[in-house]
């Protein structure tokens, strides 16, 4: 997961990046810490299964950027791998599926001018494209049946269809996304979406979205301007279809690239 900014970070200097948790109710809405790490830097999107968690960083150097793979055991929040990678798996959006175990994601074009919906194979290091996404996914997700669902720049819950991209609105959010990164996730329980996201009036915030209807609900205000990337609910090391209840949310605070 992935944390790009906290307005406290621009007066005191220091960036306090790692992995946090959430309630998943408004009673006592707060972050708090489970482990600081300044090397976890989701900043390329990523997620989280089978007990690690797995996403893309990368970093500029003058004109030149740099992405890697890498890979930390959730046990013990130690770091398993840490490859050079292209700048083609670099993502704003991932979500993992456990019925296929793939990675599904919203990846940069060649150009950065626009987003391609495609697999990630982050073994070997590759993805291909399925298709061109019709202007932005703001966060992604995937719930146990297999069913991805995105959010769009303007605020729909889409339902996307993993073999051609294509898409349905569900409806819309009622919350309009600013271009600050965002995430989503599934309890794989309750079957809840979750999504995290700062707003066009620069509110940021943890919402619950009806798959039904696409409604957003607040649960809680992040008072420091937190953007979150890498949501996840506590779920099984192995799959949905074996879960415990979880009760908060966790996501690994990251610094971004400027």
């Amino acid at each position: 997961g992935n944390l790009v900014h906290a307005d406290a970070w621009e007066t005191t200097g220091t960036h306090a990046f790692g992995v946090v948790s959430m309630p998943s109710t408004s009673d006592n809405f707060k972050l708090s810490y489970v482990v600081k790490d300044n090397a976890l830097n989701a900043n390329g999107a990523g997620v989280m299964h089978d007990g690690v968690y797995q996403f893309i960083n990368y970093m500029t150097a003058g004109s030149n950027m740099y992405c890697f793979c890498m890979e930390y055991d959730m046990a013990t929040w130690e770091e398993k791998r840490g490859d050079l990678c292209d700048q083609s798996l670099l993502a704003n959006a991932m979500a993992y599926d456990y019925t296929t175990k793939k990675i599904f994601g919203s990846f940069y074009n060649k150009t950065f001018s626009s987003f391609e919906f495609g697999r990630l194979d982050f073994s070997k290091k590759t993805r291909e494209t399925i298709s061109e996404i019709k202007g932005r996914y703001v966060a992604m997700a995937i719930d146990k049946e297999g069913k991805l669902y995105a959010i769009s720049d303007s605020g729909n819950l889409l339902e996307v269809n993993k073999g051609t991209g294509d898409s349905t609105i569900v409806g819309n959010t009622g919350v309009l996304p600013s271009t600050n990164p965002s995430s989503a996730a599934f309890d794989y329980e309750t079957g809840e979406l979750y999504w995290t996201v700062t707003d066009t009036d620069n509110k940021a915030g943890l919402y619950e979205v009806d798959v039904t209807t696409g409604t957003a609900t607040l649960i809680g205000i992040m008072e420091d301007g937190d953007q979150i990337m890498g949501l996840f609910v506590n779920d099984p090391e192995t799959n949905p279809n074996v879960p415990s209840m979880p009760t908060s949310f966790s996501s690994v605070f990251s610094k971004g690239s400027t």
